[in-house]
């Protein structure tokens, strides 16, 4: 392989600029990695997968943490989110299931509800991804990573020396290391044939799927809180309209007060063994499944796509193999489940942080083996097979309400448990500034999604998952499957009583606002096993510090907007053009250089003050 100089080799050269793609980089090049990414289209551009969850978005404050690039943790908030990033994206403070029978109006007890958390580290958002995958790949780009969009890689050469890669305009780049983060149209995939034919993946689903205008909030046309029981604004939450056969997403970017961008995520996911391909047009096909449901049809008869409709096939896809001699799939070029409960994002960014690990590790060492990255190997499809189990079985129980409500439970058991295992991490580092809070996601205990590796909750859950096949063979009523799975997890005993995990009611758990959160906490310090008070170790004290910091925040915004405001009304100059401090800084920048910095741009009242009678006594 032709060898190339080191002003024309790369450290790491990454294929895809999504927010996968462009996070990695972010995190490499802030560490001083040469860094190329390459896109094959440009920005800004539409894409799926926008709602967040909050093991998700705590990862992303984690990652900004550990890595020092403290712009990622914005994704982790919306609050923060909106501020800094994007004013056009939905905020999200639940997942809200709505169950529907065909011909029928949606029942508010056939509701079920996980509100997310709140302040300080909530709530949740609905990222509209043209926005945050532009400005990801921009902020890649301001701490030194170099970007080529429309380019587009036709050949891949890897050896011991390295890899080269040649694009279809014939320039080559060399680099030590590839990462392939370009989707379904993996280049590694085709040119290694490391796509399973067929799929071991279950879930069989497609997707009708746009973005619309006109959808009316569901909480003007379907159950009110008081009929349903449920805690959060139905059109503040990810709306799942499930059905025997299917699911319809409802993601809005305009239920804020704040909101600028009127634009609705729309889908349809329809199982493929029941629903097949119907040649017709994707919007007709859409339309004519919304009419078999009043209640869905009330909410977007009105509305209107701004987007050409995109109908796809089938939309799983799996790797023999994610990780190899010179390369690594980030998770969404290795395999894909279903958009239900955001399993690609959840499963991207946990890869993230343990790949980023073993990246500068390679580099600080200058070793590129394989054997260095197996353990993302083995994250990665264990994570895409758990998903699986999850979401296929979701598809399943739907055939019935009280078997969806209890399948449903085992989901939201794991994603709280999840949930709780990385907020306790980031507590812990927020009270103590450790960085080994931070270092623990590599720990096995920590390395999964949505409680993969936690053993009680696999256990709860290959039970269910055979129950519900039990059903599905007709060897078990859809009364008896759910009365077990109920049983099983009312057995637990970490899991606070009063949530009614284990009820057929407790169709919400709890919410996370400030009181319910610091009672979960003392219920966990004094009332559960000692391995769970472990698992879940959340200072009371440094979480409501946290929540009193978050308001402090808001609250100087709001003051300092009003009073930006109240000036520019009698003044036009002014020195808000000057970088933030907390802006994307470079990457060479130290702690004393950003204290010169500082200094110069932002001078302390006494020393202006100083400097104004210097200059007027030179005057005179």
């Amino acid at each position: 392989m032709p060898t190339s100089g080191a002003a024309d080799r790369y450290d790491v050269a990454i294929l895809g600029s999504g927010l996968g793609g462009a996070t990695l980089g972010a995190i490499l090049a802030r560490s001083g990695l040469r860094v190329l990414i390459l896109e094959a289209g440009e920005h800004p551009r539409f894409a799926i997968v926008e709602s967040l969850i909050p093991e998700t978005s705590l990862r992303f404050k984690l990652l900004a943490e550990r890595y020092d690039v403290p712009e990622i943790g914005w994704l982790g908030t919306f609050h923060d989110l909106r501020d800094h990033i994007s004013g056009a994206c939905g905020v999200k403070r639940s997942f809200a299931f709505a169950w529907h029978q065909e011909g029928q109006v949606h029942q508010g007890e056939h509701s079920t509800q996980l509100p997310t958390l709140t302040p300080p580290v909530g709530p949740d958002a609905h990222l509209f991804r043209q926005d945050t995958d532009a400005w990801m790949m921009a902020l890649a780009m301001r701490y030194g990573a170099e970007v080529r969009q429309r380019t587009r890689v036709t050949r891949i050469d890897l050896s011991e020396e390295g890899v080269r890669l040649q694009a279809e305009d014939g320039t080559v780049f060399h680099a030590e290391m590839l990462v392939d983060g370009a989707g379904l149209r993996s280049p590694m995939a085709a040119d290694k044939g490391l796509r399973e034919q067929p799929t071991r993946l279950r879930t069989d689903s497609r997707c009708l799927f746009t973005h619309m205008i006109g959808v009316t909030p569901y909480d003007q046309v379907g159950p009110s809180s008081d009929e349903s029981g449920m805690p959060v604004p139905w059109s503040q939450s990810t709306l799942h309209h499930c059905f025997d056969g299917g699911w319809f997403w409802v993601i809005p970017f305009d239920n804020h007060v704040d909101a600028t961008n009127p634009l609705c995520s729309v889908g349809l996911l329809l199982d493929r063994r029941k629903h097949p391909e119907s040649g017709l047009d994707a919007e007709a096909e859409f339309r004519a499944f919304a009419a078999r449901f009043p209640s869905v049809l009330a909410q977007l008869q009105g509305a209107r796509a701004v987007r050409p409709w995109v109908s796809t096939g089938r939309l799983q896809y799996s790797s023999s193999a994610t990780c190899g001699e010179r390369f690594v799939m980030l998770p969404h070029a290795a395999g894909f489940v279903d958009p239900l409960y955001s399993s690609g994002l959840s499963i991207t960014v946990t890869a993230i942080d343990l790949l980023a690990s073993r990246l500068l590790a390679a580099h600080r060492e200058a070793d590129w083996s394989a054997s260095r990255f197996e353990d993302v190997e083995d994250l990665i499809q264990g994570a895409l097979d758990h998903y699986d189990i999850i979401v296929s079985r979701s598809f399943d129980a739907w055939a019935d309400f009280d078997l969806w409500n209890a399948w449903n439970r085992v989901w939201a058991l794991g994603n709280y448990l999840g949930t709780w295992g990385v907020l306790s991490l980031y507590m812990q580092h927020r009270g103590t500034g450790d960085r080994a809070f931070l270092e623990a996601t590599e720990r096995p205990e920590h390395r999964g999604v949505l409680s993969s590796q936690i053993p009680e909750f696999v256990a709860l859950r290959d039970a269910g998952a055979a129950d519900i096949d039990a059903f599905v063979a007709g060897d078990l009523s859809a009364a008896d499957a759910a009365a077990r799975i109920l049983e099983r997890i009312d057995a637990l005993d970490f899991l606070p009583p009063y949530m009614r995990f284990g009820e057929a009611g407790g169709r919400a758990p709890t919410t996370f606002t400030l009181p319910a959160g610091a009672r979960h906490i003392l219920w966990y310090r004094f009332f559960a096993p000692p391995r769970w008070r472990a698992w879940c170790r959340v200072g009371l004290f440094t979480y409501a510090g946290a929540a009193a910091s978050a308001l402090r925040r808001a609250l100087a915004r709001a003051a300092r907007r009003g009073a930006r405001a109240l000036r520019d009304t009698f003044r036009a100059n002014n020195r808000d053009w000057v970088p933030d401090r907390q802006g994307p800084r470079s990457p060479s920048r130290t702690r004393s250089d950003r204290h010169e910095h500082r200094q110069r741009h932002h001078p302390d009242p006494s020393s202006r003050l100083r400097e104004r009678r210097h200059r007027a006594g030179a005057r005179r």
